[in-house]
């Protein structure tokens, strides 16, 4: 077949050529639409979704790193603190069964409960309890007391922290005892001074040096405390009810995710209905087109 008949034969068939090209700019219309209705029907659903209450869930507690220092190598008797993390999970409404088995356990190892706080969250209906608890244990008991902690509840989380500050402890005490030597001999050149201006000058020195003792002092206490007792971070977290996200969606969301899916209807309709129209004409002329030529 020539090159001249192929063209007359294109002549021949243009009608039908359009027709299919119509159609192909109609389908490739349609999925554009038809995508844009998905994504208001996504945003509809999202409306529709069930609300439901969200908290906070414990993961546990992570006792921060010590700081390295002069840990005195040559001290052969050590002094180590210990602090710990435990988060516990019970069964949802034995909340204040756990927290008196806690208190009974805080009274019989003569250990200290330095921070409480419990929350509820949920619906009445679903509530859930979660609380907090920062205690101050004897180091002979410890031990005794971790393991009667554990025993509240199923254990999601354990952290257990050791630090060395024997370096601390003695440094703290060097440092007292020269400050407290200091402290004697102003006071012994305030008994000596004869002249105003040098008593002046001493009592206000011996004031400084008072404070600075008692500073000192204060924190030996407090690192003595730290010797004597650990440092616990208790969470005990009710299991949350299974049923905690589930709820049946509200008629205004169900209205308006009719509404949006009527929207992405008349949207595809009125995309097509031109291309439609158009596909119709085409059709009408190439009808009356053959119908004239027979």
């Amino acid at each position: 077949m020539g090159f001249k008949e192929q063209l007359n034969k294109i002549k021949e068939n243009w009608l039908l050529i359009a027709i299919v090209l119509l159609l192909l700019i109609v389908v490739t219309s349609g999925s554009s639409v038809m995508r844009v209705g998905t994504s208001s029907m996504s945003k509809s659903m999202e409306y529709a979704g069930a609300s439901y209450d969200s908290a906070r869930y414990n993961s546990g507690y992570y006792p921060p790193t010590p700081s390295e220092g002069d840990f005195a190598p040559g001290e052969e008797n050590r002094i180590l603190t210990k602090s710990a993390s435990l988060s516990a999970e019970i069964t949802r409404g034995t909340f204040d069964t756990a927290a008196t088995n806690l208190k009974g356990i805080i009274g019989s190892s003569k250990s200290i409960i330095l921070s409480e706080n419990v929350q509820k969250y949920g619906e009445p209906s679903k509530e859930y309890r979660q609380g907090s608890y920062q205690l101050k244990v004897p180091v002979e008991k410890y031990d005794t007391v971790i393991a009667q902690l554990k025993g509240l509840g199923e254990v999601k989380n354990f952290n257990e922290n050791t630090q060395d500050i024997t370096g601390e402890v003695l440094d703290l005490k060097t440092e007292l005892a020269v400050e407290e030597a200091r402290l004697v001999r102003y006071n012994k050149m305030l008994d000596d001074a004869t002249i105003v201006q040098d008593k002046i000058q001493l009592s206000d020195k011996i004031f400084d040096q008072e404070r600075r003792v008692a500073y000192l002092q204060e924190q030996t206490s407090q690192m003595g405390e730290r010797v004597e007792y650990s440092t616990v971070s208790l969470y005990l977290n009710e299991k949350p009810s299974e049923y905690m996200n589930v709820a049946l969606a509200k008629f205004s969301a169900l209205w308006r995710t009719l509404v949006e899916s009527v929207n992405t209807l008349f949207y595809v309709v009125f995309a097509v209905l031109p291309w439609a129209i158009a596909a119709g004409l085409v059709a009408l002329v190439w009808k009356l087109f053959r119908r004239k030529n027979a």
